[in-house]
């Protein structure tokens, strides 16, 4: 089975390069690939709850919605442990299933991926 990583580092100041790796997530996964997502810097406040909620550009379902979506379909979701750190935030902050990744666990990532892509 091919793996697939998308690294977001677009916050939510950029909500349509938010959507992109969702949709490819999703394409990824008809392919019958494991995907992950992994927010780093900005994108991490992109999982925070309350914001992930007020996400939302046409013709698309809100942000939150979507992540939901891919995670019941088996897309992991991390977000970068020092990034959580640099914006405030905190693990309880985020939407249910994210999981809290260091920068060593990306970099193992990277590595282990068949292909990786940056947002």
């Amino acid at each position: 089975m091919k793996r697939m990583l998308y690294v977001v580092t677009s916050g939510i100041d950029m909500p349509r390069m938010l959507y992109l790796p969702l949709i490819l997530a999703e394409d990824a996964l008809e392919r019958g690939w494991e995907v992950s997502l992994f927010f780093v810097m900005r994108g991490v406040v992109a999982l925070k709850k309350e914001e992930a909620e007020k996400i939302k550009v046409e013709k698309m379902q809100r942000f939150d919605d979507y992540v939901s979506a891919l995670m019941a379909k088996g897309v992991k979701f991390y977000a970068q442990h020092r990034a959580i750190e640099i914006f405030d935030l905190f693990e309880p902050d985020f939407l249910k299933g994210v999981e809290v990744r260091s920068g060593r666990d990306l970099n193992e990532l990277v590595f282990e991926m068949d292909k990786v892509m940056y947002f």
